[in-house]
């Protein structure tokens, strides 16, 4: 189980108001410096994350818009949420007080151009170490979004596979459709790690059209390896 490490012996004795002070500098160092875990977006609509190596390359014509902290077109509640805290970078299961930066939940939020109750949300998952191993299979079980949802294996272009969970034809129909990509190999701080990419496509009532708008959003994922090549 992830969990966060205390603080060293030295500043478990200090007194309540010196331990806040110090919580809150090790939150302003972190949330001063530069994290690569912090999204950009450039004119043209492409996203870029450089710790995840993610990159969403959306134009004027695309069906989606990127949500960012401030965006007045849309309500404060939608916006991404910055949190300042541990990531788990060496992928060891742990979170360190070393592994202190800044990031963004979800990593990407996309608001369809034609209606606002329809959303993508893409995150990104640090496999442990332990698990980076395990065939997909078995990581699609643990991360199926129910009961009933059945994954699909899509290649959405030679070389860039990913897996689709949904069940267009039962009784009562999912909420969200949800893709993932499994991203291996990827070179990080500590060395090669393996994420996993999650999109969650929101509608009050999913129909055949959010399938075609979420494939739309997958062929327009690029991952790179770690360094400044992207990988299609």
């Amino acid at each position: 189980m992830v969990r966060l490490r205390a603080l060293d012996a030295v500043m478990t004795r200090r007194s309540p108001r010196s331990l806040g002070i110090a919580a809150l500098a090790i939150s302003h160092l972190a949330a001063c410096a530069t994290s690569p875990y912090l999204s950009s977006a450039t004119r043209d609509g492409t996203f870029v994350n450089r710790g995840y190596g993610l990159v969403v390359n959306l134009d004027d014509d695309s069906d989606w818009r990127i949500v960012a902290e401030g965006d007045p077109a849309v309500p404060w509640t939608q916006w991404p949420q910055r949190i300042d805290g541990a990531l788990d970078l060496d992928a060891d299961g742990e979170l360190e007080r070393e592994e202190l930066t800044s990031y963004e939940a979800p990593t990407l939020r996309l608001i369809s151009q034609t209606s606002t109750a329809v959303r993508i949300d893409v995150n990104v998952t640090i496999v442990p170490t332990a698990e980076g191993d395990l065939k997909i299979d078995r990581l699609l079980r643990a991360r199926q979004p129910s009961e009933t949802a059945r994954w699909q294996r899509l290649t959405v272009r030679p070389g860039h596979d990913a897996w689709l969970g949904w069940c267009p034809d039962c009784e009562a129909p999912e909420d969200r459709l949800v893709a993932l990509i499994d991203h291996q190999n990827y070179r990080a701080e500590a060395g090669l790690r393996r994420q996993l990419v999650e999109l969650q496509l929101f509608a009050p009532e999913l129909q055949p059209r959010h399938r075609a708008m979420l494939e739309a959003v997958l062929q327009r994922i690029y991952l790179t390896s770690g360094s400044d090549s992207a990988e299609g």
